[in-house]
């Protein structure tokens, strides 16, 4: 729901998503601390945008270094920050 959101540029709706996402995953993967990112840059909250942005790669590098997913939602959360600056 909330990448789709997002995709959407439905920012208001993907943030309430990804929050429960968080919630229920018991703290949230990667993937959800990506989004999270991106959707706060989307709302121009940039430092705390960066904060999720960094704990999603700190456990990328240590859970999935390879993985081309991961680092394809990396260089989007990256851009997203960078963008909203």
């Amino acid at each position: 729901m909330a990448l789709a959101a997002y995709r959407a540029n439905q920012v208001s709706e993907a943030a309430i998503a990804i929050d429960r996402s968080i919630e229920l995953g018991k703290g949230g993967s990667s993937v959800d601390w990506f989004f999270k990112a991106m959707i706060l840059a989307k709302l121009h909250k940039t430092e705390e945008a960066q904060g999720w942005f960094l704990k999603a790669e700190s456990r990328r590098a240590i859970e999935s270094p390879k993985s081309i997913e991961l680092r394809h939602f990396s260089e989007e959360s990256a851009k997203a920050i960078a963008e909203s600056k």
